[in-house]
């Protein structure tokens, strides 16, 4: 304890002030943080090996939706596959920058910012993944009503947490009514804004860490840049958690495509069976946001409990290690074990592999490409004709369906074309 005592009061002089806390975890590792860190990076290689599997099986299955034996031979990963694969890699990147935080704690202010503009990252490429799922812009929101993020009961649709505990007072007064275009770009903006604040502010945080301000103006700057991330980082959960509830009840893409007139095989009215498959569509919206949630903000409250818990400097072998070093070395351990966590949600939950037979992007798509052409002019519409595909490929020797039978959802939706059965809820409605 002497040597510690002393080593607080060469804290003073310029020498010892300049020690790093790595150089003190590396160069006196003691037991107990030799087993940290062999544990940390254990669980580590773990959670990145699951990662690597994870996105490996998704790139794997995705190449496997758009091959053929013949045609035009297209190579290219779906472009919902892309979103996804893009929304998991956070889970590396969070435990990646974290290993980094343990080994050398005086570089969180540099790790928080990479963590932070992905995590901007990845709640940006959740919004772009419900709007494939949902037909892209072009048929999300319409004036007339009939956009598929549209198709919902009315509903308080702003009454989600976390923001709606500020205005808690005033949602008996939210009138229940369907999401409009402005509602869309208010939920799109509230996630974008975070894309610019949260790394810029962590930027600045960076900057006032290294001497880049004014001494009596470090602890300030940092403060503020921390609120200002906070307030950022909970207007995009907000938005997301709102788009969610709006995922959750609104039909399937697939089901609004039949019910048009102008769809061959379509049909007026959908069964109450149908129409409840908007809760698993949402649910995967859901688990994905939840996992987000997790990966992200788990740490952070961790991180509150390590600094309640740590209040001292830390000794190793007579040498000293600052509370705030000390503190950002257990968090980012924390942090590694809560996204072990992570990675088993993400496999097991949040982005489990679909089974061979399940093209769910296929019947997605090409309900996109369908509702789209309503929005076409009559000169376009007319400019192609469909059978003449069909036929040019069965003038070059090449199966019109590439050799692959409609999926089970595709003839749950549509019906198996290829062999004259309607779709199941119109055999129902004949029965």
């Amino acid at each position: 304890m002497s040597e510690c005592s002393s080593s607080a009061t060469q804290l003073a002089s310029s020498a010892s002030a300049t020690q790093l806390a790595s150089s003190v975890l590396w160069d006196h590792l003691a037991d107990n943080n030799l087993v940290i860190v062999l544990i940390g990076f254990a669980f580590s290689a773990i959670t990145l090996v699951v990662y690597l599997v994870l996105i490996l099986k998704h790139r794997a299955r995705g190449r496997g939706l758009v091959s053929n034996e013949e045609g035009p031979g297209v190579h290219f990963i779906p472009y919902k596959t892309q979103a996804q694969e893009s929304i998991i890699l956070l889970g590396p990147v969070m435990t990646i920058f974290y290993v980094v935080q343990m080994c050398a704690p005086e570089l969180t202010t540099m790790a928080d910012m990479f963590q932070t503009t992905y995590k901007a990252v990845a709640y940006f490429t959740l919004l772009k993944f419900v709007s494939l799922q949902f037909g892209q812009l072009p048929n999300l929101f319409r004036d007339d009503g009939s956009g598929t993020l549209q198709q919902h009961k009315p509903s308080k649709i702003w009454n989600k947490p976390p923001c709606c505990c500020v205005w808690v007072f005033f949602l008996p007064f939210m009138k229940e009514r369907i999401i409009q275009a402005r509602d869309g770009f208010k939920l799109y903006w509230l996630i974008y804004q975070f894309c610019f604040i949260g790394p810029v502010a962590k930027v600045v945080q960076m900057v006032a860490h290294y001497e880049g301000v004014s001494k009596e103006n470090v602890a300030a700057t940092s403060l503020v840049c921390n609120i200002v991330t906070i307030v950022s980082l909970l207007c995009a959960v907000y938005a997301v958690n709102v788009m969610c509830g709006i995922v959750e009840s609104s039909i399937p893409i697939q089901y609004q495509v039949r019910q048009r007139s102008w769809f061959s095989y379509g049909h007026t009215q959908l069964r109450k069976e149908q129409i409840e498959e908007t809760a698993p569509t949402g649910k995967k919206i859901t688990v994905k946001n939840s996992w987000i949630s997790f990966v992200t903000v788990a740490p952070v409250l961790a991180g509150l409990i390590v600094s309640a818990v740590v209040t001292d400097n830390v000794c190793v072998d007579g040498s000293l290690i600052m509370v705030g070093d000390y503190r950002n070395h257990m968090t980012a351990f924390v942090g590694i074990l809560l996204n072990f966590l992570g990675a088993v949600l993400a496999i097991a939950k949040a982005f489990p592999v679909p089974a061979n037979d399940d093209r769910t992007e296929l019947v997605e798509h090409s309900s996109s490409v369908y509702l789209e052409m309503e929005l076409w002019p009559e000169y376009s519409l007319k400019a192609i004709n469909f059978d003449r595909i069909i036929e040019e490929r069965k003038k070059n020797g090449i199966d019109p369906n590439f050799h692959k039978k409609p999926s089970p959802q595709w003839i749950d939706a549509f019906g198996d074309h290829c062999e004259g059965t309607a779709p199941a809820a119109e055999v129902a409605m004949e029965v």
